[in-house]
């Protein structure tokens, strides 16, 4: 999913996750207790999946969350632990890896993905509609789209590195340890 054009909607892979699972709607519908008509709407593309059925959905599928909303490659969250960081510095240096992007030490990584997806499309699609109906330059309309799908692709870093003390975003890691998910992954190290 590199090079994102910002002014496209990320497609979500609910209908690919559909057809591997070789399962009809009605049948999934029935084991995530997600409604047919909510299913069908995110397979169609015509609704994201808010957090919660986010997260049936990539139990059911056995994927992560990202990579179930289209703002990741990865079908599950790496887990830092289980390559040393050297390791991943010279995969991201062969393009191989990105230790920017979500892990399964990624402060709120449950909301994170809703969050860029919704950024990706929805928030540039109502800002660049607003620029356009105000008749602002093209110039000035593409540098603002330009900024947001930058803004949205920062974020897996900032929350990333919000475990350091001199980060400016280090509140977020204080919230993330109170919070169950932190303590489940803690469980799971």
């Amino acid at each position: 999913m590199k090079n994102i054009d910002p002014f496209k909607k990320i497609p979500n892979r609910i209908g690919e996750l559909i057809e591997e699972s070789n399962k009809t709607l009605k049948q999934i519908s029935q084991e995530t207790g997600i409604n047919y008509e909510t299913l069908s709407a995110y397979k169609r593309q015509v609704r994201t999946p808010k957090r919660d059925n986010a997260t049936i959905l990539s139990d059911y599928f056995n994927v992560s969350i990202p990579y179930l909303m289209g703002v990741d490659e990865n079908r599950k969250l790496i887990n830092p632990s289980e390559e040393s960081l050297l390791e991943a510095f010279i995969k991201k240096a062969k393009g191989e890896s990105n230790l920017d992007k979500l892990t399964s030490w990624t402060p709120f990584n449950d909301y994170v993905p809703g969050f860029m997806a919704v950024l990706k499309s929805e928030t540039v699609d109502s800002i660049s509609k607003l620029l356009l109906n105000d008749n602002y330059p093209p110039e000035f309309v593409k540098y603002f789209k330009q900024k947001l799908s930058k803004l949205s692709d920062e974020i897996p870093y900032d929350f990333n590195t919000s475990s350091t003390t001199n980060s400016p975003y280090h509140y977020l890691w204080e919230a993330w340890i109170n919070t169950d998910e932190y303590k489940q992954a803690i469980k799971k190290k």
